[in-house]
């Protein structure tokens, strides 16, 4: 590419590409700004979806017909979290002093 160039040509030419990859890392800055915006404006305007938390009339009409007596029902359980983080064995070194 620069073999019969003099060094001036070549930090010329070097500087034009510099130059021109500058330009399109700009053009794509802008670009990547304009989607990121879009995408905020969509996240923003969209109504979250929560599922609401039965009230108790609708988890007592749920346990009433399974013709379960009401001394017999027994209490949901609540699903289990494991905390994997939280999951971990540290062993101290005893020290004589």
């Amino acid at each position: 590419m620069f073999a019969s160039l003099t060094l001036e040509e070549m930090f010329e030419q070097l500087l034009k590409l510099n130059a021109e990859k500058d330009a399109q890392v700009e053009y794509l800055r802008k670009q990547l700004d304009q989607a990121m915006r879009n995408n905020r404006k969509a996240i923003l305007s969209t109504p979250s979806v929560s599922t609401p938390e039965p009230t108790d009339e609708e988890a007592e009409s749920c346990h009433d017909s399974s013709g379960e007596e009401e001394g017999a029902r027994r209490p949901r359980r609540r699903e289990r979290v494991k905390h994997q983080a939280a999951d971990f064995r540290v062993e101290i070194p005893e020290f004589e002093g």
